[in-house]
């Protein structure tokens, strides 16, 4: 996911960052990066950086056509190394450059989904102009906050 800070004066602020994916609403997996210092929003899309978040499990999961799978993608102000007790996290995504994406291995090849406009997953890259989601992190290690939903029937 592409992320920056909303607020340029925040740049001592570090996030959490949390993926789950679920099917049929069970969680399938999730992935969890800790201490991420995001961009600052003093230049927008360009400071902003790319973080990818491992999921935990790779046991296969059989997803048959007409499933609807969903991505939620959440953040909190960092546990650790946080020297600011809260700040605004962004979330860019929809469009070519902005490219936030699941990878999920279907068979013996990976397909990957962007996330696009109305919460929707679609399986090319968005359209201009790029979407930012603000949420305010909360205290440090305050509970997650969910960016979002998007999902897709497959």
């Amino acid at each position: 996911m592409w992320i920056s800070l909303k607020d340029p004066t925040d740049l001592t602020v570090k996030f959490d960052l949390k993926a789950e994916i679920s099917k049929e609403n069970i969680l399938v997996s999730s992935g969890q990066l800790t201490s991420v210092s995001p961009g600052s929003g003093i230049l927008g899309f360009t400071s902003a950086t790319l973080e990818t978040i491992p999921f935990s499990s790779n046991t296969p999961v059989t997803i048959p056509q007409g499933t609807v799978l969903k991505l939620t993608l959440s953040v909190r102000n960092a546990c650790s190394g946080s020297l600011r007790n809260q700040g605004i996290a962004r979330l860019w995504y929809n469009d070519s450059k902005a490219d936030s994406k699941l990878g999920v291995i279907l068979g013996n090849s990976v397909q990957n989904y962007f996330l696009h406009n109305n919460f929707l997953l679609g399986t090319t890259t968005g359209v201009v102009p790029k979407k930012t989601i603000d949420i305010q992190s909360g205290a440090r290690c305050s509970s997650f906050k969910p960016f979002g939903t998007w999902s897709i029937t497959l």
